[in-house]
């Protein structure tokens, strides 16, 4: 993450929001030594809101983690496995 001052941003703003969107990287805006806003992409930001969306679903997290469980132990089926009852 880049970091740069409240002054610095205004003088360098279309540079910063070109490098956010080409990067996915972030900048942390400062003031007075404190970091008060951070910018990032659009997409970055969505998928933030995505995630945050999921990990809200505590049905969705149990099943994910049961899931990962299962493929840790061994537990998964083969692509035949899968689709030999549609042939």
């Amino acid at each position: 993450m880049t970091t740069t001052t409240i002054s610095e941003a205004r003088k360098n703003l279309p540079k910063l929001i070109s490098q956010v969107d080409r990067d996915f990287d972030r900048v942390a805006i400062t003031q007075l030594g404190k970091t008060k806003a951070v910018l990032v992409s659009p997409q970055e930001l969505e998928d933030l809101q995505e995630t945050l969306e999921i990990l809200s679903d505590t049905k969705l997290v149990q099943s994910l983690k049961k899931s990962s469980e299962e493929v840790k132990n061994g537990h998964v089926l083969s692509h035949e496995e899968v689709f030999s009852d549609l042939a």
